[in-house]
């Protein structure tokens, strides 16, 4: 992902998870904050439960808040869901935040979350 993301060429770069557990047809409200003047827009599966199209095992919400409650207090996050793999970048802001990376893989999601607060740049969630 991150070699992806550092290689693409548009003016703003979005990626989602390939179950599509964020509805592609919520890319609008990335873009529209984007447009906004946002750098990144973080997408949310937990601002509104009723729009999420693919619902997670009971065992996997759990753990999973579970190490976002973890991942937030250790970095500092104030972004409730830094999980989601659904979000948007200007071009400038992919650029500065996934050079920072040194994480590849799965934990790449939660780090792309922290960077943004160390590089200082304005954010804004969607559903």
């Amino acid at each position: 992902m991150r070699n992806g993301i550092l290689h693409s060429l548009g003016e703003v770069v979005m990626f989602t998870d390939a179950d599509l557990s964020a509805p592609i047809e919520e890319a609008d409200g990335l873009l529209a904050a984007i447009a906004a003047g946002a750098d990144i827009a973080i997408g949310s599966r937990w601002l509104e439960r009723a729009r999420q199209t693919i619902r997670q095992p009971l065992y996997r919400q759990f753990f999973g808040r579970c190490f976002n409650a973890v991942t937030r207090a250790v970095m500092g996050l104030r972004f409730a869901d830094t999980q989601c793999g659904f979000k948007a970048f200007t071009r400038s802001a992919a650029q500065t935040v996934f050079q920072l990376q040194t994480i590849e893989r799965w934990a790449s999601i939660p780090r792309s979350s922290s960077s943004p607060s160390s590089a200082a740049t304005a954010s804004t969630k969607s559903p």
